[in-house]
């Protein structure tokens, strides 16, 4: 599993001088508008659902960046993916891009606290409920993590059980950073609180870009327990509408 980041003692922030999970960047990032946003990397691999989740913002507000495909960025503190540049400084964790590049491209729908629950809930709920053959699926081929086939086929129950998956999410509610719940349910709790076609009425709000940017990795890979939740919660219709305003082929481009 990752190191513990290595924190920088006088304001919070990791030695590198980017920020932390959860913590606002120090000095305050400063972005005003849509201009602000520029000179884009991301760092990170788009099978990842909070990786995918940021470039599906960034193709709805069509931001151009360039991808580096890897597990983080390299040298860096902060030791997980995403991580942005813009305009050369770099911040690190989705909810924490998500609070502060949302409200420029979305203005007042923006909902901190829904954005923090969908983070904290959705993924992993699907990837500790998904069990090995799914996580191999997820993990293998051109759009996975890089692991061999070989490797997925010998180790992959131990990978997912044991090594990599359910002990970091173990971890991660130990400290306070996810939940557990039915995917299902997390997913009709958003569908409950749609105001119309889409989350956000008429078009796509935030929490729209959120729950589909977590879920395209695997809608992409087909994994029957993610399409079974996405039926059981009535958002077959939507994922559809999100397809539409967002391909998957953007994110997963045929080679």
């Amino acid at each position: 599993s990752p190191q513990a980041p290595r924190m920088s003692e006088s304001n919070g922030m990791l030695p590198d001088g980017s920020n932390p999970e959860f913590t606002d960047p120090v000095p305050a990032l400063g972005w005003k508008t849509k201009d602000d946003i520029k000179d884009v990397v991301v760092y990170g691999m788009p099978i990842s659902p909070m990786v995918a989740k940021l470039l599906c913002m960034l193709q709805f507000a069509e931001i151009p960046y360039t991808l580096k495909e890897g597990t983080s960025k390299p040298d860096s503190d902060y030791k997980k993916m995403p991580v942005i540049d813009v305009a050369g400084r770099q911040v690190n964790d989705t909810y924490i891009i998500f609070k502060h590049l949302a409200p420029i491209l979305f203005k007042n729908e923006w909902d901190a606290e829904l954005e923090k629950q969908l983070t904290m809930q959705l993924a992993p709920s699907i990837e500790y409920t998904m069990g090995t053959e799914e996580f191999k699926s997820w993990a293998g081929g051109r759009y996975g993590f890089g692991i061999p086939d070989f490797m997925l086929w010998m180790l992959g129950w131990a990978m997912y059980e044991f090594m990599i998956i359910k002990p970091n999410i173990d971890k991660s509610v130990k400290e306070g950073l996810v939940e557990v719940r039915e995917p299902k349910d997390v997913l009709s709790d958003f569908k409950k609180k749609m105001k119309g076609e889409f989350h956000g009425g008429a078009k796509p709000g935030s929490a729209d870009i959120t729950v589909y940017g977590i879920l395209m990795p695997w809608i992409y890979k087909e994994l029957p327990s993610v399409k079974a939740a996405i039926s059981d919660a009535g958002l077959d219709s939507w994922v559809e509408a999100m397809k539409a305003v967002v391909p998957l082929e953007k994110i997963y481009p045929a080679e």
